[in-house]
C-alpha cells in the first residue's frame, strides 16, 4: 500500500499516514480539513479522501485514526483507513469539543472525549440521503449545520437530487433536518457544491455556490436567499473557488456583481466591517478572518468547496 508523506513543520521529520494514491480523487488522495483546536495549538486534526481523520495531540509529531464509528462502502475493511473517505470536517467555533463530518458514507458527529462518530444523517428524508460535499456550523450554536446534498442513491451523478437543489439545516445537532427552500431554484438545476458562512459581530451570512455560476446569499439562516452573483458557468467544479472568493471579495467589487438591491444592502455594510487578505485555499477548503471595524472584534468565515 502506497504512502502519503506528511512533514512535520517543527521537526522536519515524516509523518506517515495510510492512503493509495490510486484512492479518493482522480489524482490520488487529498489533504483537507486541516484543524487546529483553539484551547489548544497541539491539538490538530485533518482529513483525507482515501485515508480518513486523523488526530494530534503533540503537535503533529504523531497522528492517529478517529474511525470509530464510521461506515465504508460495503465489501471494505472499516478499521482500514484507506477505505475511509471524508469530504469535509469541521470543528464547531461555539464548541470545539463537537465535531461535524460530511462523508462519502453520510454525515457524523462526534463529542469529545467520545471517540466514536454517530451517523446523524440517518434523520435525511431516505429519498434524499445523506451523501454531500460542502458543509458549514454556525458561528455561535454548535446545534445547527448546514449541508448541500447530492443525490448518492446510485452512481453519483454529481447532480442534486431529482435535479431540484436544496440545504438542509439541523437545529438540534442532528436528531432532525429542514429543507430551506425560499429563493433557490425550484427546478433542474446544477449542483450546488459551495457552501461558507461569514460570521460578524451583529450577525452572520449564508453564501452558496452552484455549478451554472451563481452565488446566493442569505441573511436570515437559509429560509431566503438572494442572488449576488451571476458569472457565466463554471467548466470545472474546483473553479467555484473563485465564486466564494468573489463573494468575500471587497464591496465595491461585489457591487459590479450584485443586482442593484442586493448591491446596495452591501454598500450599506460596508462601514460596518473591513475585509482582511484573501483567505489560503488549503485542498478543497479555506478559512480566514475578519476584523470588525471599530469594535475590533474577530470574527471568522468557514468555506467548503468540492474538488472530489
Amino acid at each position: 500500500m502506497a504512502k502519503v508523506t506528511l512533514i512535520n513543520a517543527r521537526s522536519g521529520l515524516p509523518v506517515q499516514v495510510p492512503g493509495s494514491e490510486k484512492d479518493g480523487t482522480p489524482d490520488g488522495p487529498k489533504l483537507h480539513s486541516i484543524i487546529v483546536d483553539p484551547r489548544d495549538r497541539g491539538h490538530m486534526l485533518f482529513g483525507m479522501s482515501g485515508g480518513g481523520v486523523h488526530e494530534s495531540v503533540d503537535g503533529g509529531k504523531t497522528f492517529e485514526p478517529l474511525l470509530g464509528g464510521m461506515e465504508v462502502v460495503g465489501g471494505f475493511d472499516s478499521t482500514e483507513p484507506t477505505f475511509h473517505d471524508p469530504h469535509c470536517v469541521r470543528m464547531c467555533p461555539s464548541n470545539p469539543d463537537r465535531l461535524y463530518q460530511q462523508n462519502h458514507c453520510g454525515i457524523y458527529r462526534i463529542d469529545r472525549p467520545s471517540d466514536t462518530w454517530t451517523r446523524i444523517g440517518r434523520a435525511m428524508p431516505k429519498k434524499v440521503g445523506d451523501i454531500g460535499f460542502p458543509m458549514v456550523v454556525h458561528p455561535r450554536d454548535a446545534d445547527t449545520v448546514w449541508v448541500f446534498p447530492m443525490d448518492g442513491q446510485t452512481v453519483w451523478p454529481r447532480t442534486s437530487p431529482d435535479g431540484k437543489p436544496g440545504v438542509y439545516v439541523t437545529r438540534n445537532a442532528g436528531k432532525t433536518w429542514q429543507r430551506l427552500l425560499g429563493g433557490l431554484p425550484n427546478g433542474q438545476r446544477a449542483l450546488f457544491s459551495a457552501l461558507t458562512v461569514e460570521a460578524r459581530p451583529d450577525g452572520y451570512s449564508l453564501y452558496a455556490a452552484d455549478t451554472d455560476g451563481q452565488v446566493f446569499e442569505s441573511l436570515d439562516g437559509g429560509d431566503s436567499w438572494t442572488i449576488v452573483a451571476d458569472v457565466p458557468p463554471v467548466p470545472a467544479v474546483p473553479a467555484l473557488d473563485d465564486l466564494i472568493a468573489r463573494a468575500e471579495s471587497s464591496n465595491a467589487e461585489l457591487a459590479a456583481l450584485q443586482h442593484d438591491m442586493a448591491a446596495a444592502r452591501f454598500a450599506d455594510q460596508a462601514a460596518a466591517r473591513r475585509l482582511v487578505p484573501e483567505p489560503e485555499i488549503h485542498a478543497g477548503t479555506k478559512s480566514s478572518s475578519f476584523a470588525g471595524g471599530d469594535v475590533g472584534t474577530v470574527i471568522g468565515v468557514q468555506a467548503t468547496v468540492a474538488i472530489f
